[in-house]
């Protein structure tokens, strides 16, 4: 009869034992926490993805607006080049129209006149060329310097989103270690307050003391 007793008793003790164990708290979620750091992580992908895409046709447009440049500050120099042989050549007419006018060799004049005549409108279209070359310079100047602005604008805003993720993310790990500390300082806690079954054998028969009172937990599960 004892030792039914006794396996009665151990069989309480385990079933009391596991029904507290299913009472107590449950340790904290931190599912919300891992879904606001993934949801941080894929926004944080998409501005990259656009600001990386931004910055690589940016790029693009100003390196064609620069080897355009460099194909425009050519034709300049050939032009400059053009310009200073064509204003030798109207400089030596003029000098040879004043000797023919202090000559007074009419049909020399004519001559020279005509071939002042022709070299105008050439000169002047040099000259006209030469200024809508230096304007599309500075139009390719303008937009060169406009797409490197907008790169760095757009590399400032990704540091800057980074920044704040990275901000977000760290305070979402914040709370993960605070709540992670709580449960292993309540793990080690070793004292406690609540039921209690004693077990144990005063003379020859087994006893079963059930009660509430203060114990100490060796060992823990």
């Amino acid at each position: 009869m004892n030792k039914i007793t006794l396996i009665l008793g151990i069989c309480c003790v385990v079933f009391l034992a596991l029904w507290l164990r299913s009472c107590q708290a449950k340790p904290p979620d931190n599912s919300a926490q891992d879904k606001k750091v993934d949801s941080i992580n894929a926004v944080l992908k998409v501005h990259d993805s656009f600001h990386i895409h931004a910055i690589d046709s940016l790029s693009l447009v100003a390196k064609i607006a620069t080897n355009s440049k460099d194909s425009a500050i050519k034709e300049v120099i050939l032009m400059k080049g053009s310009l200073k042989s064509k204003d030798k050549d109207i400089a030596d007419l003029v000098g040879e129209l004043n000797g023919a006018q202090e000559r007074k060799d009419t049909a020399e004049i004519m001559t020279l006149c005509d071939s002042l005549k022709r070299a105008y409108p050439v000169a002047k279209g040099l000259v006209t060329a030469y200024i809508l070359k230096n304007d599309s310079l500075q139009v390719l100047n303008t937009q060169i310097i406009g797409a490197k602005d907008t790169i760095i604008s757009h590399l400032n805003s990704m540091f800057t989103e980074t920044n704040n993720s990275l901000f977000n993310i760290s305070r979402e790990y914040g709370i993960l270690s605070e709540n992670y500390k709580k449960e292993v300082k309540k793990a080690s806690k070793r004292f406690g307050f609540g039921p209690e079954v004693t077990v144990g054998i005063v003379g020859s028969k087994f006893v079963i003391a059930p009660g509430v009172g203060l114990h100490y937990s060796l060992i823990k599960f």
